[in-house]
């Protein structure tokens, strides 16, 4: 930017140029033809409007890295999601909700009660060859909540793939 103009001669003159930086702004004196001060002044803004586009650009690149941060974290819920839960984490959830433990026997495909003499088979899982399908068969005294069938179902549907 241009602040002060003096004429020495007819097409030499001197100016005040500004330069800005980005913790101070310098003034300086520019003797020179009309022409060339001008030039200079083009460029100047020129290069005051590049600063200004290198800025938009830093802060679009950092908008990017954001995104694609978030994308990456959405594709890891996403994942965990898809995954089936293990016979462990099937058995704990069971265990807390019943409050006593709760095993899985990998042979048989069934949860059951541990009792001190017994088992009690709370969910079997097994081929009925009369429906030519899987059953599952759950033996509760009171119903148990969706989120619980929900993960028992998805246990058993990672189990058959």
């Amino acid at each position: 930017m241009i602040t002060h103009e003096k004429a020495t001669d007819k097409n030499i003159i001197t100016k005040q140029v500004v330069i800005n930086t980005p913790t101070s702004a310098r003034l300086l004196p520019i003797t020179a033809d009309k022409k060339v001060i001008d030039e200079i002044q083009q460029a100047l803004n020129e290069l005051e409007r590049l600063k200004k586009f290198k800025e938009t650009f830093d802060n679009y690149e950092l908008s990017k890295k954001q995104d694609f941060i978030a994308y990456e974290n959405w594709q890891e819920c996403e994942a965990e999601l898809k995954k089936s839960p293990t016979a462990e984490e099937v058995c704990m959830a069971l265990s807390e909700y019943l409050i006593t433990k709760v095993v899985y026997k990998h042979k048989t495909r069934t949860f059951s009660l541990r009792k001190s003499t017994f088992n009690v088979e709370l969910v079997s899982y097994y081929y009925d060859e009369d429906k030519k399908d899987y059953v599952m068969h759950f033996e509760f005294a009171e119903p148990l909540p969706p989120h619980l069938i929900v993960m028992i179902g998805r246990f058993y549907e990672g189990e058959i793939k």
